[in-house]
């Protein structure tokens, strides 16, 4: 009986080891492939957050309430364009970056043991609040309202807002830039009658706020030259926490797409150690991009918070 047929094992190690080097190679080969395209998807996604948005027009409107009309153009100039006769039309910079960099030791806040993210809603209370409370409950998600007064028959939403867990700040009472941007006394009338709405529909005041355009915001020089550093050094002073973004969800750019937002929510998600997300609820696409975010989120192990006076708050850097 020859070998071969006594001693199979041994002709089938000999034979692995003849071609144990062009397994190797193949090996090789597949591993390099997979980290080249590793690094061209990661390339692709940091360019396509970086890049303007190419495929909307040079100029998109939309109405986000019957108070204010947003007009943002590709480049996002952040002015006021003139409109005396119609409604207010605003070019916001909503790609200000955060002065704190987002780039930061999660021990210094109280970002829990988790990765944690931070949905904000500005404008509301309005017909959209119920729904997106709703989606939030669902997924057992807190989020924090920078609420105004623009629809004061959803006053009551606020009490909802409150027992629900949500955190809420002042976004101002009526949100009109040329009222609440004209002097710091006008601003803080127009913030103090908001903080009393708030009392009377929770029993306490917040020490949370935002700046309507934020405040980076540039249309306030055409009302009241370097009011948004007086602004930002009194709100410290009377001992408020104010918070811009680090994610823009792009819902205030003109024609939202749920699919759209959801995906820049998404995205600014995981380039950020804290994200601080802008979203709007008047805009029902974004209540609709709700459930992809959160199920997604859910998913990859985020947590989605209220925010404290203690948690991280992006700043932009101030212009006027």
């Amino acid at each position: 009986m020859s070998d071969k047929k006594k001693n199979p094992f041994q002709n089938l190690l000999r034979k692995m080891q003849e071609h144990a080097g062009t397994v190797v190679g193949v090996l090789s080969v597949i591993l390099i492939v997979a980290l080249l395209c590793n690094w061209i998807i990661t390339a692709r996604e940091s360019s396509a957050e970086n890049a303007p948005l190419r495929n909307l027009p040079k100029t998109v409107k939309t109405v986000l309430s019957g108070a204010y009309e947003i007009n943002t153009e590709k480049q996002r100039t952040g002015s006021i364009g003139a409109n005396a006769s119609g409604p207010q039309v605003y070019r916001p910079n909503y790609r200000q970056p955060d002065t704190h960099h987002s780039r930061m030791q999660s021990g210094l806040w109280n970002v829990g043991t988790g990765k944690t993210v931070y949905l904000t809603f500005d404008d509301g209370p309005c017909e959209n609040t119920q729904e997106l409370l709703d989606i939030l409950a669902k997924y057992d998600a807190h989020v924090t309202f920078f609420v105004t007064n623009q629809f004061s028959e959803y006053q009551g939403m606020l009490q909802k807002e409150a027992a629900a867990g949500h955190a809420i700040g002042v976004h101002t009472y009526s949100h009109r830039y040329e009222r609440i941007y004209s002097s710091p006394g006008a601003f803080w009338d127009d913030f103090n009658r908001m903080q009393e709405i708030i009392q009377a529909q929770t029993g306490s005041t917040t020490n949370l706020m935002r700046f309507p355009g934020g405040s980076s915001n540039t249309i306030s020089a055409n009302y009241c030259d370097g009011i948004m550093s007086e602004l930002v050094k009194e709100a410290t002073e009377k001992g408020y926490s104010y918070c811009d973004w680090n994610v823009d969800s792009t819902d205030a750019d003109g024609d939202p797409d749920k699919d759209r937002i959801a995906q820049s929510i998404m995205r600014g998600i995981r380039d950020k150690d804290i994200p601080i997300v802008l979203c709007h609820d008047l805009n029902h696409e974004t209540i609709e991009a709700m459930e992809t975010v959160l199920r997604w989120g859910r998913r990859n192990g985020y947590r989605f918070a209220a925010l404290t006076t203690d948690s991280y708050m992006a700043h932009h850097g101030v212009n006027n």
